[in-house]
């Protein structure tokens, strides 16, 4: 007998996640825009770093589903 149904906790625990990443990752850009980083490196470093392993995990996942 649950409070809360468990999809709640799931789903609030995945948006809470999601806007961690996006507050780091906000973060990191405005640090590189303020050390006078070229916005072809930080377009590079999006693209390597945190947009395609994402990509990949979900590819993944959406393929052993």
């Amino acid at each position: 007998t649950a409070i809360l149904p468990e999809y709640i906790l799931v789903y609030s625990g995945i948006t809470i996640v999601i806007l961690m990443f996006f507050t780091r990752l906000m973060r990191g850009i405005l640090i590189s825009i303020r050390q006078n980083v070229s916005i072809f490196y930080i377009f590079l470093y999006l693209c390597t770093l945190e947009i395609i392993p994402v990509l990949v995990i979900i590819k993944f996942a959406i393929s052993f589903t």
